[in-house]
């Protein structure tokens, strides 16, 4: 970390990748998430090891991370732990990982399974396992939001796939999905996965636990695809939040990213990227 600054992320794995970098890109998630109080925070790990070898390019150890977050349990953001298990079982570091305790039901779409492919009981012989829906305090300074309140009627009204919880099958509205909140004295940065639960109920979400109304910056996945009315609403929400600066990656194409930057402060999120927050 840089002498001054309070937070510090660098995008590990994203589905965009600058051109003439040494880097690859494929389509999934991961974040190594930097408090001044030394705490480092890995959140999502991608779908492969990708992760890991970009990290290394950019002179990042993964295995440092003393704090692992899952934004929720679909296969582009918890596959690649099993890699990531390849690289600490023979150290002595054990982190703690905080979930929302659905992280690990069985998730399937179309008949393919679609969910994390690492057991509880494996998870635990490495991690001290923290299974939580409420929100947790994870740094000085950053927070685990929980499980996230749905308060827009334009966010998550369908479900994607099924879930299957105490040997029971349900539609799939992502209860796990979260996210994580930095705050310092003049904000709050929020950082997501891919936003299922809907990055208006999120930002909502993180002004309430964190008892703050003005949002600085968002860096993730924000889950906004075709053009449709809650693109358009979802804009007209962050337009009236005043927010400084976003960084949509991930699950959001390229439409929704054109539509937001002519009224939004849209910028480039791709692997390598790094940025920082006093």
């Amino acid at each position: 970390m840089k002498e001054g600054l309070k937070l510090r992320i660098r995008v590990l794995t994203d589905n965009y990748v600058p051109y003439s970098t040494p880097f690859c890109g494929e389509h999934g998630a991961s974040y190594f998430v930097e408090d001044n109080d030394g705490t480092k925070i890995l959140m999502d790990m991608g779908k492969t090891d990708v992760f890991i070898k970009n990290a290394e390019k950019m002179g990042i150890d993964v295995t440092t991370a003393n704090k692992i977050v899952f934004s929720h349990g679909h296969y582009d953001h918890t596959w690649g732990l099993q890699h990531f298990i390849d690289k600490i079982k023979d150290t002595k570091n054990m982190p703690e990982m905080v979930v929302h305790p659905l992280l690990f039901d069985e998730k399937n779409e179309d008949g393919r399974d679609i969910g994390i492919n690492t057991t509880v009981d494996e998870v635990k012989k490495y991690f001290k396992l923290t299974m939580t829906r409420e929100p947790y305090k994870l740094s000085e300074n950053i927070t685990y939001l929980g499980e996230i309140k749905r308060r827009f009627d334009f966010e998550n009204k369908k479900p994607l796939g099924e879930t299957v919880h105490n040997g029971v099958k349900h539609d799939d509205f992502i209860y796990d999905d979260s996210a994580m909140v930095y705050k310092n004295s003049e904000g709050i940065y929020i950082i997501t996965g891919c936003s299922h639960s809907g990055i208006c109920n999120i930002v909502e979400q993180a002004k309430e636990v964190s008892d703050e109304e003005n949002v600085i910056g968002i860096i993730g996945g924000f889950h906004l695809i075709p053009k449709n009315e809650q693109l358009y609403k979802t804009i007209e929400y962050l337009k009236s939040c005043n927010i400084k600066e976003f960084y949509p990656g991930h699950c959001t194409s390229y439409d929704a990213r054109f539509e937001m930057s002519k009224s939004l402060d849209v910028r480039v999120l791709s692997v390598g990227l790094d940025i920082s927050c006093n």
